[in-house]
């Protein structure tokens, strides 16, 4: 009875386990991010789009910010070498993202950048960088696509780390040079 007890629970340990993790490597989300007071507070991530062998080569990337407080906006630009940057934008705090399937009633506009296969940049400030010094919580929906609009292969290479990243004023809006500095 109790080998049978204790087999069933390692059992169904190990299925939510894995279930769990496949998840959570799907989701590509997440909220609770901060942009502290400095008015050019920004926060910089990285993503790779890959072939990830199941869907195919990737055409694009996509990225949505969700503002959840601070009010006013936030900003989410994409950009890649050689390709013109793309912005998207949330103007209205609204309820955080669904975490299990990346989705939200008050996701803001879409930045979605066609280039293919490589590393991407993504930039979240503050909708008005120049006077705005109250803090912001976002969060952000980010996913490779296919020709079609299929998920493809999505990791994040280098995470914002939540406090803000303050550019110099000299490099507004010049992402390569903030990545590399």
């Amino acid at each position: 009875m109790k080998k049978s007890v204790l087999k069933a629970v390692l059992t169904t340990s190990a299925l939510l386990v894995a279930s769990g993790y496949t998840a959570m490597s799907q989701a590509h989300c997440f909220n609770g991010s901060t942009l502290g007071t400095a008015a050019k507070a920004a926060d910089l991530y990285q993503v790779m789009c890959f072939n990830d062998g199941v869907n195919g080569n990737p055409t694009r990337l996509i990225a949505q910010p969700n503002l959840t407080a601070g009010g006013s906006g936030v900003m989410v630009t994409v950009a890649k070498p050689n390709f013109a940057p793309v912005t998207g934008s949330d103007t209205t705090n609204g309820a955080a993202i669904t975490i299990a399937t990346c989705t939200g009633a008050s996701l803001g506009t879409q930045a979605s950048l066609s280039g293919a296969a490589g590393n991407y940049d993504i930039l979240v400030q503050k909708a008005s960088a120049t006077s705005d010094v109250t803090a912001k919580t976002y969060g952000m929906v980010f996913h490779c696509l296919n020709a079609s609009g299929v998920e493809t292969g999505t990791t994040e290479v280098v995470g914002g780390n939540g406090t803000g990243l303050v550019p110099p004023a000299d490099a507004a809006g010049d992402i390569e040079f903030l990545i590399n500095q």
